[in-house]
């Protein structure tokens, strides 16, 4: 099994494309709930891997960067969290690695247009097609993750009810596997009627 780069996420297709949580600083710009949240998954994932120190977006970043990917799908809106591109394009940058960033925002706990959804899938296939690696991500990594990666895996050939099946045996070892991926009935039936819509 390849590992995973940083404790929140999980391989959709090995060294190809990677899913989980934000990888810029998820604290600032969040309401007391999402902050109390962050504080508890970053407790998690620093007693998961005491080793590593508390999980930073420095580390995130540079973990992603290490493991070779290049193309980041952001699902987060524009003023939801603070931007992560500065950081990204400039720890590349020493690396010498050209970075694609795409944001194609959807409203946490929503669900998104089929133009929308299809500028998502055309980035994942072009990243696949392009040898890049691709990491698709939100916040948690949770409702938009799993319903764009759901979409993308019934592009792949599987049933809306087989995607989301495998979402959760793909999730099987985050640390927050235990809650779903969608997050919402409404996410998942964009899901389960995806191969309708194309």
């Amino acid at each position: 099994m390849t590992k995973c780069p940083i404790t929140y996420s999980y391989w959709v297709i090995p060294e190809k494309v990677l899913a989980g949580e934000y990888p810029g600083n998820q604290m600032r710009k969040s309401g007391i709930f999402r902050v109390l949240r962050t504080i508890l998954d970053q407790s998690l994932a620093f007693f998961r891997h005491p080793s590593e120190g508390w999980p930073t977006d420095d580390k995130r970043v540079k973990k992603l960067l290490g493991a070779g990917i290049t193309n980041y799908l952001d699902l987060t809106e524009v003023d939801e969290l603070l931007p992560y591109e500065t950081l990204l394009n400039r720890e590349a940058e020493l690396l010498g690695m050209t970075i694609n960033y795409k944001r194609v925002p959807i409203k946490d706990q929503n669900i998104t247009t089929r133009g929308e959804m299809t500028k998502c899938m055309l980035f994942i296939n072009e990243s696949i097609k392009s040898g890049n690696k691709v990491y698709i991500h939100c916040l948690r990594g949770l409702g938009r993750t799993g319903m764009v990666v759901g979409c993308f895996l019934v592009e792949e050939g599987l049933t809306g009810k087989q995607a989301l099946k495998k979402i959760t045996s793909l999730r099987k070892n985050v640390l927050n596997s235990v809650l779903p991926s969608p997050q919402n009935k409404k996410q998942a039936r964009v899901v389960e009627n995806w191969k309708n819509i194309l």
